[in-house]
């Protein structure tokens, strides 16, 4: 069987299919049905699942820190601090991130795939192996800002700004 490593499966069902660790790698496998499915959890390594519950249920807590950090903006940095949200899955979050300024955002590892960060000054944000497939950056100031090792298979880069970042 032939690797499927660009499919989108969104919305599909995947019964009885013969995978092993390699056949789906980067694979969109949202709203999938896999009873009868031979797949290991290793085969769906990399792949776009949906958002968990766990996940869903860190939303309030995590639209706090991203409010924390709007407070620290606004006060130079001399209250709070900035946020932290390192190997969170910010999906839930997708229609909070427009248009803010997040200066300093720590983001290394988080699913943040179709994220629209379109308008957000994203100043010195680190990004290191986030999953940013699909993410709009389209008029994003990135100044500074560090990419290393993300995915960003199909983002979106119009215009943005560029100057002194990591990739």
């Amino acid at each position: 069987m032939a690797p499927i490593s660009t499919a989108r499966a969104g919305g599909g069902e995947i019964q009885g299919c013969k995978t092993d660790q390699r056949d789906l790698p980067g694979c969109r496998a949202e709203r999938c049905e896999s009873e009868g499915s031979r797949r290991t959890p290793a085969a769906l390594e990399g792949c776009i699942l949906d958002v968990s519950p766990q996940a869903q249920a860190k939303s309030a807590s995590l639209n706090a820190k991203l409010d924390a950090h709007q407070a620290w903006i606004s006060s130079d940095g001399k209250t709070r601090h900035c946020a932290v949200l390192d190997g969170e899955d910010l999906r839930p979050l997708h229609k909070l991130f427009a248009g803010r300024q997040l200066t300093g955002l720590s983001a290394r590892r988080t699913i943040a795939i179709g994220i629209d960060f379109s308008k957000c000054e994203l100043q010195g944000a680190k990004f290191d192996g986030a999953d940013l497939r699909e993410a709009n950056f389209s008029h994003a100031e990135l100044s500074g800002a560090s990419l290393r090792a993300a995915k960003l298979a199909h983002a979106k880069f119009q215009a943005p700004s560029l100057e002194g970042s990591i990739c």
